[in-house]
């Protein structure tokens, strides 16, 4: 080292000593060694860590305590044909039986579909959530796409044992499972048994949504509005809660351990009915939270209507809509003849009605945010016809118009106040400084006792097949592979040898055991040994 070097370096300790001795004295020379001499604690610190033994970390593998599940189902023999092979409803899964036709036969991806929608319900999100209108709509939408997925990892698990598994493709690729089978075959896709990749779980969760979307919505959607008033019957009006909606999402999404909707692109974007914007809209008005199970109901029934009003007439078709479903609803204990005879009674509940109204600057909002709404749902005639006559026919209540029976009725076209009655004007004048109508929603029973009907299971054996033999069947028992478990997330040669051998299970039962030929069924019983359960290998359900 060069001299000249060095010298300085000495120099510079030598006024490092000084300093510390001066300041600190001897404890912070000590203190200050590592500093004094240039050293770094890092340093110090990385020998100090070569000096441990290396810790060797094991990783317990996870439990799969039933790759296979066995699940108990019920079969419902029906005497017409219907869209649906199986059904879930009423924590129940059913087979729909239908005398010598092929397509109702036993599917091992159906009674999956079923089952998923049966690990969804266990969420509580039909009786129990606390979600707006529109999130309940679109988890029922997840709930039909997730049970498609878990249908179709299931003849994925059918691929991967099979030795011909062009066989497989063939059979699924023109099927709702065709988009998969057709990238498998164009090898896009490279199932492997043992682990299921990333770019496989995004082409799976993506692949089914844009295909349940494409291919079935139309089908479903009718279903799914009427879905909305129930929901609301149950649940009433709640504001929109979007952590607890993606909680659920992730929950149905969640299939063999593996959580799908993280590899969704979006969430699903749908054009709104008018129904369902309408009642979506709705739980944001304080006023309309009473009894808002029949609202919901009375605003679905008239919502045709709506056709009839010409552009400009819009915001006076929905506040009369509005106004006459909250009188409604004030009055539905009292019967026609009351009704008739006692216009004091609904010329004062009117008035109520209005002065609720009037007061809630949510309903002037939700007036002016549904005025703009799509124009397919309204005719785009210049005027609207008759149409004092066409708002009056809101008011009609069990056979009785109502505003006929309203002392001194005008006719509303708008809230501005100047619209309103004398009476109303004054209340609306000296309370606009007040709150707002803020009431308490309440649970109400059922209104239509048609929902309650709604179950297919509920009453199997109508009049028409009273005679016949009993519908329901008792219990029945079939082995799946069981995706409440983490069978996708952490496989295993030894869940996956289980869940291949059921499949085999499966496939060796004659095909006329799956079938809907009671004769031949019977024929062949007569042949063989009868086994109480041939799709599971005991009675022992797990759910």
């Amino acid at each position: 080292m060069n001299q000249n070097i060095l010298a300085k370096k000495i120099n510079i300790l030598k006024q490092r000593t000084k300093h510390f001795m001066l300041t600190y004295g001897i404890t912070g020379l000590t203190l200050g060694a590592p500093l004094a001499l240039g050293c770094q604690t890092g340093k110090i610190q990385q020998n100090k860590t070569e000096t441990k033994k290396d810790t060797i970390v094991t990783v317990k593998p996870v439990e799969i305590k039933n790759p296979v599940a066995t699940i108990a189902y019920y079969t419902d023999t029906l005497y017409h044909a219907t869209s649906t092979i199986m059904r879930y409803n009423q924590g129940k899964v059913t087979r729909n039986y239908v005398e010598n036709n092929g397509s109702f036969y036993l599917k091992m991806p159906i009674v999956v579909h079923e089952d998923w929608h049966r690990h969804n319900s266990q969420s509580g999100f039909r009786l129990n959530s606390k979600i707006s209108p529109y999130e309940y709509y679109k988890l029922c939408i997840q709930d039909e796409m997730t049970a498609n997925l878990a249908a179709i990892l299931t003849a994925r698990y059918e691929y991967l044992r099979a030795q011909n598994k062009k066989a497989i493709i063939k059979k699924y690729e023109k099927s709702y499972m065709g988009f998969y089978f057709k990238a498998i075959k164009a090898k896009k896709i490279k199932p492997n048994a043992l682990e299921m990749d990333d770019k496989e779980r995004a082409f799976l969760a993506n692949g089914v949504k844009k295909m349940w979307l494409d291919t079935y919505y139309e089908h479903y959607a009718p279903r799914l509005y009427r879905m909305i008033p129930r929901y609301v019957e149950r649940r009433d009006l709640y504001p929109s809660a979007p952590k607890l909606y993606k909680k659920y999402v992730s929950y149905f999404w969640t299939i063999g351990g593996i959580d799908f909707s993280k590899y969704l692109e979006s969430d699903i974007e749908i054009k709104q009915d008018e129904q369902l914007m309408l009642i979506d809209d709705m739980k944001d008005v304080h006023c309309l939270k009473k009894d808002a199970s029949f609202l919901v109901n009375n605003v679905t029934a008239n919502m045709p209507r709506l056709k009839n009003f010409a552009l400009q007439d819009r915001q006076a078709a929905l506040l009369n809509l509005m106004v006459s479903a909250k009188l409604k609803s004030e009055l539905k204990a009292k019967d026609s003849a009351f009704l008739t005879s006692n216009p004091e009674v609904i010329t004062a509940t009117y008035n109520k009605v209005m002065f609720e109204v009037v007061r809630d600057s949510t309903f002037y909002q939700f007036l002016d945010k549904c005025s703009f709404m799509d124009n397919a749902r309204f005719s785009l005639l210049k005027k609207t016809d008759k149409l004092e006559e066409k708002i009056r026919a809101f008011y009609v209540y069990k056979e009785v118009d109502l505003s006929k029976q309203i002392k001194n009725f005008k006719l509303i076209k708008t809230m501005k106040p100047h619209y309103l009655s004398d009476d109303l004007f004054v209340t609306f004048y000296f309370d606009s400084k007040q709150k707002n109508c803020t009431q308490n929603a309440a649970s109400f029973p059922l209104i239509n006792d048609a929902h309650k009907a709604f179950s297919p299971v509920r009453k199997a054996a109508d009049t028409l097949t009273a005679s016949k033999p009993k519908r329901i069947s008792e219990k029945q028992f079939i082995d799946i592979p069981n995706f409440w478990e983490p069978i996708l997330a952490h496989p295993n040669e030894k869940s996956n040898r289980a869940i291949f051998q059921m499949m085999e299970d499966f496939n060796n039962v004659p095909w006329v055991l799956k079938s809907c030929n009671t004769e031949q069924i019977s024929q062949y019983w007569q042949k063989n040994e009868f086994v109480p359960y041939p799709f599971a290998k005991s009675n022992q359900a797990i759910r």
